[in-house]
């Protein structure tokens, strides 16, 4: 039998095909993660090459004019290997349908129920191969050709019969569940050409169905001369690596972008390792690390100079304005020490960012009397002038502390922790730079030691109410004010103590339960008596006190009138549109409100006019020199003349003598308190004083 070129070219241009599709499937296999795809495409590829190959083989056994018996059996493996490569083909469906698509569960039935009956399939082939000649009649119709090979198969046997039906019904189902697939966009990417490779050879595969049961080819291949099935195997093996390939391509882009990204990543990480985030400053981390590094490079015992500036008043304006206007704030602070340090003449001077709210400066030596005054003046100016965020001026503060590089301080870790005590220390008030010193590390130690002591009679609820009478000017008890006393330090200092650590807050609660629960004694002796409590600016801000105090005066049976709330006048500076929000959401709820310390705070007499207080507290120290010192009489008087053209009643504080408390009562002072009348007492003394109008001064 002569060979034609086409005979040559087609099979061993498709077993090609196979060769490099397995080639570049093994090399794309260790790079894939999709396994499950790669198996099931793969897997075709693989029943696809044995096709192909049986039909080489079959073509050149009959060119040769090789035994009749070795042919018949190579004959039945290319039946059985192109069987193999339609049964696959579902399978290689359920791989690149999407998990949970109902189409990809039925693709899954499909295989397996055809890998049961190809495995059937071999077994008759090779156990009963008289099955697979004619047993039964022809089917095909008068005049149509046997399908047979060279060395011939006889009539259309009953496995054969019973393999193609089954072959038709399997590549109906594929040919539905694929363009499904196609249609409802459930295969997509570089899959959508694994899912024509299959379209394409469920068509040629059904074609050559068609033929075993006809004897005739249906569509444009008719005259082709090679297996339909070995046709659909290489248009599906070309698709399949053409959709790996641009996998491969495309998952390497992937790869190199994301690889920058990693790169870009990595380098952002080692800049915020020595850098802020927020103001992409250098960081305490840096800073610990250039003053280390100034401290064993320099042989004298003083390396240089460190400022810390902490801004004292950033939460407030967090809490005020909001977080933006505090970063906005923070950022600007920031740029102006920068542009400050740029200008300082001796040597070289960095500006760090080591913590939310406090900026570090560092010189490299010791700089001279006048760069260190433009320095640190500088630096009150930048920490302190007011800065405009949209509609709203913002005025930040800060407390500056200043150590020496010294040797003995302990390295970095030293400093910092020196820098912290000197701005920690009792005489650091906003807008003064305050120098370590040995006084002032003692100082600071005491005072940690005390918080430790506080926090532990905070626990125990270890303090003592006590209440001064508040008199009318006829003599009456009026109201009280609680005064929280603890044993161990005086109260200013540990009320100072408690806001700086935080625990104003329970401490408050502790006042206000205890005062809940004594009002009801107090009243059985003074019917109408008012408690005044005092309440820190801190307190309200972190804590909704109308629905605390609400909720105590409840659990004891009170209405609101029995407890006033006092607030001192630099509140209104530090805090004033909150502290006005919540004083006018008391004062409608029922609350007493008065202001405490008037004539010692910063506000201006707009705030006054808009604060909604019932009283003005004159503070004491305008009253102890009355009614010998001129200043003070005026500022008294304008108070009163003050208060009552607002509306409100004047209370004076520290009326110790009676001097004092003719001057005032004559002009018209409304409500007094001092030692003059009693000392603090306790709930039982307060309420075993005498009865309203028959107070008499000097008592208690």
């Amino acid at each position: 039998m002569a060979l034609t070129v086409q005979d040559i070219f087609f099979p061993s241009f498709t077993l090609g095909i196979m060769i490099a599709g397995l080639v570049v499937f093994g090399f794309l296999a260790g790079h894939r993660r999709d396994n499950t795809a790669y198996r099931g495409v793969l897997s075709l590829v693989v029943v696809a090459l044995a096709s192909v190959a049986f039909d080489v083989a079959v073509l050149v056994l009959t060119v040769r004019g090789g035994p009749e018996q070795l042919g018949f059996y190579l004959d039945r493996l290319r039946e059985l290997a192109n069987s193999g490569f339609l049964f696959a083909v579902p399978f290689g469906l359920f791989a690149i349908l999407p998990t949970g698509k109902p189409e990809r569960q039925v693709a899954g039935i499909t295989w397996r129920i055809g890998l049961t009956l190809f495995a059937a399939n071999v077994i008759v082939a090779f156990g009963w191969p008289e099955l697979f000649v004619s047993i039964t009649e022809r089917l095909q119709g008068p005049g149509a050709s046997v399908y047979s090979t060279t060395f011939g198969r006889g009539q259309t046997g009953t496995a054969f019969v019973i393999r193609d039906g089954l072959l038709g019904v399997m590549l109906l189902v594929a040919l539905v569940i694929s363009g499904w697939g196609i249609l409802s966009k459930s295969i997509r990417g570089s899959n959508l050409l694994v899912a024509v490779g299959v379209v394409i050879g469920v068509s040629l595969g059904a074609d050559a169905l068609y033929a075993n049961f006809t004897g005739s080819y249906l569509g444009p291949l008719r005259d082709f001369p090679f297996s339909r099935v070995t046709t659909a195997t290489t248009v599906f093996t070309v698709l399949s690596i053409v959709s790996y390939v641009i996998r491969f391509v495309s998952q390497s882009m992937s790869l190199d972008i994301a690889n920058k990204e990693l790169a870009i990543r990595r380098d952002e990480l080692s800049f915020l390792a020595y850098h802020n985030a927020r103001t992409r400053m250098p960081n305490k981390q840096s800073a610990m690390r250039d003053i280390d590094k100034l401290i064993r490079a320099r042989e004298e015992p003083v390396a240089g100079e460190c400022y810390l500036c902490s801004l004292d008043s950033l939460s407030i304006i967090e809490d005020s304005f909001g977080s933006t206007v505090s970063e906005h704030v923070l950022g600007a602070i920031g740029r102006r020490i920068e542009e400050l340090v740029g200008h300082i003449p001796d040597g070289e001077v960095r500006v760090y960012h080591v913590e939310g709210s406090s900026f570090l400066v560092l010189t490299d030596s010791l700089i001279s009397e006048g760069a260190r005054e433009s320095l640190e003046s500088g630096l009150l100016r930048s920490t302190s002038a007011a800065l405009s965020v949209g509609e709203e001026m913002v005025y930040p503060s800060a407390v500056i502390g200043h150590c020496e590089l010294s040797r003995d301080a302990g390295g970095a870790e030293g400093i910092i922790r020196r820098l912290k005590r000197s701005i920690a220390s009792d005489e650091a008030t906003p807008g003064t730079v305050r120098r370590y010193s040995a006084e002032i590390h003692a100082e600071v130690g005491e005072n940690q030691g005390l918080i430790q002591r506080l926090r532990a009679a905070v626990e125990r609820d270890d303090f003592t109410m006590l209440y001064q009478p508040i008199i009318d000017r006829d003599g009456g008890i009026c109201a009280a004010e609680a005064l929280i006393r603890w044993s161990e330090a005086n109260t200013e200092r540990f009320i100072t103590l408690a806001e700086q650590s935080g625990l104003i807050v329970p401490i408050t609660d502790f006042v206000t339960r205890t005062i809940c629960s004594d009002i009801s004694a107090l009243r059985a002796a003074h019917p109408d008596i008012e408690v005044h409590m005092n309440v820190s600016a801190r307190h309200v801000h972190q804590v909704d006190i109308q629905d605390q105090l609400e909720s105590c005066l409840a659990h004891n049976g009170l209405d609101a009138g029995a407890i006033g709330v006092e607030i001192t006048e630099t509140s209104f500076f530090e805090q004033s549109q909150d502290i006005l929000s919540v004083l006018h959401r008391l004062r409608e709820a029922g609350f007493g409100v008065a202001i405490d310390d008037f004539g010692t705070g910063y506000s201006s007499l707009s705030y006054l006019k808009q604060i909604p207080a019932d009283r003005l507290k004159i503070d004491r120290s305008f009253v102890m020199t009355l009614p010998e010192s001129r200043e003070d009489r005026a500022l008294v008087d304008a108070a009163i003349v003050l208060g009552h053209e607002l509306g409100k009643q004047v209370v004076a504080e520290g009326v110790e003598t009676e001097h004092q408390r003719v001057y005032l009562h004559e002009h018209d002072v409304d409500f007094f308190q001092g030692y003059l009348f009693s000392r603090p007492l306790t709930v039982d003394g307060l309420a075993a004083l005498d009865p309203p109008g028959q107070l008499s001064p000097a008592m208690g």
